[in-house]
């Protein structure tokens, strides 16, 4: 069973709330950083991935990227504009304006060749070439 199932099993107040927490313990509260970070460590040692030391990873907040790298991703194959794209990620992730996004986006470029058009496109867009001589 998948964790949103079995958490929206449980009887707490609120929890249908997107604003709840979404990590909680049986009584309702949230799950410390510590504890949800212990957790995350033993579910990729049994998945044989190595640890490299909380600077370099795997981290919590490499999912948040991949998260962010694959759904950009998967919007623009299915034919959304990037214009349209950038507000939606960036609403979904949490982002308060688009410039925090940007990095996301500089990533998902690098790593999905199909997508360096549309990002040179909109480079283009944003920064035009001009003539030397002008």
């Amino acid at each position: 069973m998948h964790y949103l199932a079995y958490r929206n099993r449980l009887k707490i107040k609120g929890l249908e709330n997107p604003e709840h927490l979404f990590f909680v313990k049986l009584d309702g509260t949230g799950v410390s950083s510590a504890n949800a970070y212990r957790w995350f460590r033993k579910v990729y040692e049994r998945c044989g991935i190595q640890y490299l030391g909380d600077r370099f990873g795997p981290r919590v907040h490499d999912l948040r990227h991949s998260m962010a790298t694959n759904s950009l991703s998967k919007m623009i194959k299915s034919g959304l504009d990037v214009y349209a794209a950038l507000p939606l990620l960036s609403a979904c992730i949490g982002h308060k304006s688009l410039a925090s996004t940007e990095g996301y986006v500089r990533l998902t470029c690098e790593y999905y060749p199909e997508l360096l058009k549309q990002c040179a496109s909109l480079n283009e867009f944003v920064y035009p070439q001009h003539d030397e001589t002008d």
